[in-house]
């Protein structure tokens, strides 16, 4: 029995290795909501150059899945690997999903499940509204945060480009305060430079963010005096300031009831 096992396995990475393959990874981002699914998706072409991956992600709250993302074709270097993503929205609160990266032509992965959370403010995503990659230059933000509706108990991490210090190292670090109006938001957050260089002082900064769906999302940001404990109100801002409009990335708001 141990013998065939063994041997089953040897097939079964053998069949792996020379097929194209998604192979999820944990999700991320995960809110009442919404979640971002990742997988890293495996080339078997040999040679220079790179293969063309069509893939996707299947899921749903049943072993079955009965959803899938769209699909997008990537560009892998033979024989490699590349990490993709895809965020899922509508979910259920407080629900377990299950999901797997497949790729056209290949195989689809194994199945992993994530959880939805219950009764949470959030705002997740990544935007950049100017680039220069050449430089390693680009004006952007990224926030992975959540709070209850009152804006009790915030968690996560927010930054912003370019940062005040060194314009390749964002503005990062613990967010203090997260407020939720409808399909926007303010985050507040405590930029700590101390790991590059402990001299350098904490500052407080403030995101604005207004999510209008797929494209079209912006931000604003500011340097406010004092740390924010209790973020201002976003529409103070967003509606005095035209903002950063995102030329690639998205914000997704989520206003709990």
């Amino acid at each position: 029995m141990g013998v065939r096992r063994l041997g089953a396995v040897a097939v079964m990475v053998g069949l792996l290795a020379a097929c194209d393959v998604g192979q999820a990874h944990e999700a991320s981002q995960v809110s009442d909501t919404s979640a971002t699914l990742e997988a890293y998706i495996h080339s078997d072409a040999e040679g220079a150059g790179n293969e063309a991956l069509t893939w996707w992600f299947e899921y749903g709250s049943t072993p079955a899945f009965g959803s899938t993302t769209p699909e997008v074709t990537s560009d892998v270097p033979n024989g490699q690997a590349r990490l993709v993503a895809a965020t899922v929205t509508g979910l259920d609160e407080g629900t377990t999903y299950h999901f797997r990266a497949c790729v056209r032509g290949g195989l689809c992965g194994k199945v992993l499940t994530f959880t939805t959370t219950s009764e949470r403010d959030s705002v997740h995503g990544l935007g950049v509204s100017y680039e220069v990659p050449q430089l390693g230059y680009h004006v952007g933000a990224s926030v992975d945060v959540s709070a209850a509706p009152d804006g009790s108990d915030p968690e996560g991490r927010a930054s912003r480009s370019p940062g005040v210090h060194y314009f390749r190292v964002p503005d990062e670090g613990v967010v203090t305060c997260l407020r939720v109006d409808g399909n926007r938001a303010s985050i507040g957050f405590l930029a700590d430079y101390t790991m590059y260089d402990p001299s350098l002082p904490l500052f407080p900064v403030v995101i604005y963010i207004e999510d209008v769906g797929a494209t079209g999302d912006r931000f604003a940001t500011e340097l406010p005096a004092e740390v924010p404990t209790s973020c201002p109100d976003p529409d103070e801002v967003l509606d005095s300031t035209p903002g950063q409009v995102l030329i690639r990335g998205d914000f997704v708001v989520h206003d709990h009831p």
